[in-house]
């Protein structure tokens, strides 16, 4: 692992690889000098000396040559000066750099290939600055956003709970970066059907987010509001009547039309449509949906998330055939985003299964429901909730007096965040009166 300290450089091993020879060719092809000085790289060190000049050019010269747009040699590049340190080196340098190959990645449509980088490089960064730190907590976004684009949360858990692991074992860990960090493992847990995880981490997040925000910012109550709609649609009695006051007033502060916005709005909604409000709930999910146009960053996984809890909107209130519209144009949507069945595709194919079945038309639920449940098998594992209930479609469909199997209404999704994480983010907005 690299410190503050001195290291040793091994110039005669990277001229016995020829690379030397290759820099000129490569860096001249990027648009850049040989002699670039890498300030991209450098600000990402925190004092962590990287040692190893060839690298660092190479890198900064895939930086240029993604700022003119040519992103398939940026990657080139940045494999190459990555490849120039051992496969097991922790350090710095080598944690940005192959950041930077799943963003790259990323960027070009490739978010599954992304995913394995993204965590590499959080991994790295908290072994070696621990979990209080940004560059870790921008890894752990990259990771958690990434995760959502995919459609998989099975490698994203285990990558982001190592985080909030880290932090648990503080004596003093009320920091926002904490906070952040449970907020993603918690929507993680809640969308991929581990409830009861997700329900215990937004207990001790809330009383933590107290403490750094207060009782009165909407951060804190986004997580209230979340918690009573994780309740509800376990079946239980619960209401925030404060927290949903806080967050109106949050909203109309922001503004509706502006994306900051979105992750109020949306938890907003999904609390009404689990209280069976569904008028105030398809007035927020549309207004979510209204206000990601304006947004600066990707909102489409947000926007799939909108329209399958307007879909469930309308299930509840009985529209069987309108919440089966919605949610056969959202599975056409997210089958082309991720260009394969995901966890987010069965979720629509086990809520296509309800609508159907609601109609009586058992033979296109049993198709839907086997659907979800083949894919949940595959990537959740046949203990999990949601792929028991996608099992109860298919092996109990036949008979309307069926018993329910658990989480077969509970099928909901967390708050969606996007690049950043917007509860705790917006505490921080100077337009925010609590």
């Amino acid at each position: 692992m690299l410190t503050a300290a001195t290291v040793s450089c091994s110039a005669p091993k990277l001229l016995k690889k020829g690379v030397v020879a290759a820099f000129g060719t490569l860096i001249f092809a990027a648009g850049a000098y040989g002699a670039v000085i890498a300030k991209h790289y450098n600000h990402q060190l925190d004092g962590h000396v990287a040692c190893n000049p060839p690298a660092l050019i190479l890198a900064e010269a895939a930086y240029y040559a993604h700022d003119q747009g040519q992103t398939q040699l940026a990657d080139k590049l940045l494999r190459t000066s990555v490849s120039l340190y051992p496969a097991t080196t922790d350090d710095a340098f080598v944690a940005a750099a192959t950041n930077d190959i799943g963003l790259g990645l990323a960027e070009q449509g490739q978010a599954q290939q992304a995913q394995p980088f993204l965590e590499k490089a959080l991994a790295i960064r908290l072994k070696i600055y621990g979990a209080d730190n940004r560059w870790v907590n921008t890894s752990l976004r990259d990771v958690f956003y990434n995760s959502r684009s995919v459609g998989e949360t099975r490698t994203a858990i285990p990558a982001i709970a190592a985080v909030v692991n880290d932090f648990a074992k503080k004596e003093s860990n009320n920091s926002e970066f904490y906070i952040e960090a449970s907020e993603a493992l918690a929507a993680l847990w809640d969308g991929s059907g581990r409830k009861s995880e997700a329900e215990r981490l937004l207990i001790a997040n809330i009383e933590r987010s107290e403490i750094v925000y207060g009782t009165n910012n909407g951060a804190t109550a986004a997580q209230q509001v979340w918690l009573a709609a994780l309740r509800l649609e376990r079946g239980e009695k619960a209401e925030a009547p404060d927290a949903e006051q806080v967050l109106l007033r949050t909203i109309a502060n922001l503004g509706e039309d502006n994306p900051e916005a979105c992750p109020f709005m949306q938890i907003l909604g999904r609390y009404y449509g689990a209280l069976g409000a569904s008028e105030n709930a398809g007035y927020w999910l549309l207004a979510t949906v209204e206000a990601t146009k304006d947004s600066s960053v990707d909102e489409r996984p947000r926007l799939c998330k909108c329209y399958y809890l307007l879909s469930k909107v309308y299930f509840h209130d009985h529209q069987y055939l309108n919440a089966q519209n919605i949610a056969e144009q959202l599975y056409s949507i997210e089958l082309k985003r991720t260009g394969r069945e995901t966890e987010e595709t069965a979720r629509i194919q086990h809520l296509l299964g309800e609508d159907l079945l609601a109609q009586s038309k058992y033979p296109e639920a049993t198709k839907h429901f086997d659907s979800a449940y083949k894919t949940r098998l595959a990537l959740l594992g046949e203990s999990n909730p949601l792929t028991l209930a996608s099992k109860w479609g298919t092996g109990e469909i036949g008979s309307i007096e069926a018993p329910q199997a658990p989480g077969i209404r509970g099928d909901g999704t967390g708050p969606g965040f996007m690049s950043r994480f917007p509860f705790a983010a917006a505490a921080q907005q100077k337009n925010h009166k609590e």
